[in-house]
């Protein structure tokens, strides 16, 4: 990769740290998985069915939270990258 593409990931990562730390995502983010939560507690036990889509629905929300924690990482990444490109010119 060279620099241009390490700092399209960089400034993807910080997109993506901005994500994160906004208080309306995160609002939006725990409300759906306090509800996703509720409804396994609430489940009937003779609807295996939906429980087990409740159940991909809270794993599904972990890995949109991954996918975004990734491209934060991912960023962090490249950015140390582009410093070490720059001292070795």
């Amino acid at each position: 990769m060279d620099e241009i593409e390490q700092q399209e990931l960089v400034s993807r990562g910080v997109a993506a740290q901005e994500l994160l730390d906004n208080e309306l995502f995160q609002d939006a983010f725990n409300t759906v998985k306090l509800q996703v939560v509720e409804a396994i507690e609430s489940c009937p036990v003779d609807d295996p069915k939906f429980a087990v889509n409740l159940t991909l629905s809270l794993q599904i929300l972990k890995r949109v939270r991954g996918a975004v924690e990734r491209h934060v990482e991912t960023g962090k990444v490249a950015k140390h990258w582009i410093g070490k490109m720059n001292q070795q010119q």
